[in-house]
């Protein structure tokens, strides 16, 4: 008998921005170099250089966080541009201040659908 499967291989979902109502956008961004850990679920825009930096205004939001990075370790962050993310998960600073009801409605007009 031949056994055709070598492996599997799986995302930590549980650790993850991402819904799942619509499969998620999702591109690699550069980050502001140290400025502090970027957590799953953030908001983020990007600055005068174009990198990515938490939510200061609505009119420059850009998505939400995927997966936790560092950015005095790493130039890039995950970021969900288009999709479906969790609720639970959102938030417009590192200390995990939840977004209000006019951030959500900016994120549903930018096709990001928190549910």
């Amino acid at each position: 008998m031949i056994d055709g499967k070598v492996g599997s291989m799986g995302l930590d979902n549980a650790s993850r921005a991402r819904g799942t109502g619509h499969p998620p956008v999702v591109r690699t961004l550069a980050v502001k170099e140290n400025n502090g850990v970027y957590p799953v679920g953030l908001l983020v825009q990007p600055d005068g250089d174009g990198k990515m930096v938490p939510v200061t205004t609505l009119t420059k939001l850009m998505g939400v966080v995927d997966q936790t990075a560092d950015s005095a370790a790493t130039g890039s962050v995950q970021v969900i541009v288009h999709g479906s993310v969790r609720l639970d998960l959102l938030k417009k600073d590192a200390s995990g201040t939840a977004p209000d009801a006019a951030e959500i409605t900016a994120l549903r007009k930018a096709g990001i659908y928190a549910e």
